[in-house]
């Protein structure tokens, strides 16, 4: 639902925190999804089972890198942006 809603940010009018907000959820269920696959991998197919679930706790790791590649605006270029009729 977020990627199409990223296909349609125009349509749906979303400014742009809300696109940046969407690109992280996507980022983020993605890094998930990938970690999932290699703990159950791991898990099942490997003689290191247990340790693949530490591949799950990195998923705290990944929102954090996520975070810091995807950053918001600042409040003061948003309203400068709004001032000089730049939507």
């Amino acid at each position: 639902m977020y990627g199409h809603a990223l296909k349609k940010k125009e349509v749906l009018g979303l400014n742009k925190v809300e696109t940046i907000l969407t690109r992280r959820s996507v980022t983020q269920y993605v890094f998930d999804i990938a970690l999932g696959l290699g703990a159950a991998f791991g898990t099942f197919c490997t003689p290191a089972g247990p340790f693949s679930a530490f591949l799950l706790s990195c998923s705290g790791f990944v929102a954090i890198f996520v975070k810091l590649k995807l950053p918001l605006p600042d409040k003061d270029s948003e309203n400068e942006q709004q001032e000089d009729g730049v939507s």
